[in-house]
């Protein structure tokens, strides 16, 4: 089932139909070869007659949502003539690679123990920390949620724009490990201490 409130939002935000939505997501998982045993369901769905999407396809390419590479008629277009742009992939969707890279660079090179007597490297990634991430804190982010997960790592660490000032207590493979815990505390603890996060360690 499709998630209806990200879609809902998603086409609210971005001025779409969800009918507009669902050609586009089409077009998206067709040219990515995703599912192969459907794309004769896809053009069968969209050369049926009660399915006029031809003027919504010019419309969409008007705002630069897709391409129409050829015209078997002014009122048929067929599903294999549309190729979808970067705009809509860019919008939706996000690289992982380049969510990773982006945590990494907002945690703290630096860490200390609780008393502060200790320091360490904080940013030492080990074997399987990546695969963790993706699997179990990215998932199948769209671009808001992958934002919003980056935000909240901005807020802990006060990053600046360049850096984290603000030290870790443990290292980076312990702290996605514990990425629920600590991002429930963290927006608990911003909104009763306006926004000051001191972490329990785990």
């Amino acid at each position: 089932m499709i998630d209806y409130e990200k879609v809902l939002l998603f086409c609210e935000k971005h001025q779409l139909s969800f009918e507009e939505f669902m050609l586009l997501y089409t077009l998206h998982i067709k040219s990515g070869n995703y599912v192969e045993h459907l794309h004769s369901n896809m053009s069968e769905y969209y050369s049926n007659k009660k399915t006029n999407y031809v003027e919504m396809a010019k419309d969409l390419e008007t705002r630069g949502f897709l391409v129409i590479l050829k015209h078997i008629s002014p009122k048929i277009i067929r599903i294999k003539d549309l190729q979808i742009t970067e705009k809509f992939v860019n919008l939706l969707f996000v690289d992982p690679d380049e969510i990773w890279k982006k945590f990494i660079e907002r945690y703290p090179d630096k860490g200390y123990s609780p008393t502060g007597a200790t320091q360490f490297g904080a940013r030492i990634v080990k074997e399987n920390d990546k695969e963790y991430f993706l699997h179990n804190i990215l998932k199948n982010a769209d671009k808001h949620r992958a934002e919003k997960i980056l935000t909240s790592l901005e807020e802990m660490f006060d990053f600046d724009g360049e850096a984290p000032t603000r030290p870790a207590q443990y290292g980076i493979s312990r702290f996605i490990r514990n990425w629920d815990v600590l991002l429930k505390q963290h927006e608990e603890n911003s909104e009763s201490r306006g926004g000051n996060w001191h972490v329990q360690v785990i």
